[in-house]
């Protein structure tokens, strides 16, 4: 693998898919459970507010690994945050990265970045996999050794 690698995400019809079912699902509970109307209301207003606060987080970006555990998150406007990887989950069909920001503004920022396998092509999705093992195996390594 030649680095930089640039990832480019499209949205991912199985996200979209597990959030609206659970969303769906959660609407069916309220119906059976027995609450007065303005407790079922409340959480029907609660529940659509979700699926609409989760509608909108999730993004498509593009996103630059390099090869000392870095990521470049390219934002909206042509903007660039550099972020350094914190932990990540790789499996055969779903990547889990928590990246840490630091953002112009001050403070910390941990961004997650959940790509599953319909949110990228096969080669890329593959390389975002072995990153992600990569630095987490280095990661551990330097770890080690600075704790021995």
């Amino acid at each position: 693998m030649s680095f930089p690698v640039t990832l480019r995400f499209k949205p991912s019809r199985r996200l979209w898919a597990a959030l609206f079912f659970s969303h769906a699902l959660s609407l069916i509970a309220i119906g059976m459970l027995a609450l007065g109307v303005w407790a079922s209301v409340l959480a029907l207003i609660v529940l659509s507010l979700s699926l609409v606060g989760v509608w909108r987080m999730i993004e498509t970006p593009v996103v630059v690994l390099q090869d000392d555990g870095g990521v470049l998150w390219q934002l909206e406007d042509g903007n660039e945050a550099l972020g350094l990887l914190v932990s990540g989950t790789a499996f055969s069909w779903l990547v889990v990265l928590r990246l840490r920001f630091e953002p112009a503004t001050g403070g910390k920022s941990v961004r997650v970045l959940v790509a599953l396998a319909d949110s990228l092509p096969a080669y890329d999705f593959r390389q975002l996999q072995v990153w992600s093992r990569w630095v987490a195996s280095v990661r551990r390594a330097v770890q080690d050794a600075e704790g021995s």
